[in-house]
């Protein structure tokens, strides 16, 4: 293994956590985003055995700017509705 391989490696573990992250409201945002971007950094060209990681991360992405972007559009409802 050479250091191209151990850092796709180090980059899907570290899309996973940034996406374990981004469920956390305000901060999760921009965990999410540094999710997607460790995602869009791994190799997809050569052997990655953490490759189930890089994809869960951003799916875990995904939906914390969906839980995100949720929360903020009712809040804001909310704050507009009640006056």
């Amino acid at each position: 293994m050479n250091d191209g391989d151990a850092d796709t490696i180090a980059a899907s573990l570290r899309c996973f956590i940034l996406g374990l992250l981004s469920v956390v409201p305000v901060v999760g945002i921009v965990c999410a985003l540094m999710s997607i971007a460790a995602y869009l950094g791994t190799s997809t060209d050569s052997w990655n055995p953490a490759r189930r990681y890089a994809r869960l991360g951003v799916l875990l992405a995904a939906a914390g700017l969906a839980l995100q972007t949720t929360i903020v559009s009712i809040a804001l409802a909310h704050k507009l509705l009640d006056g």
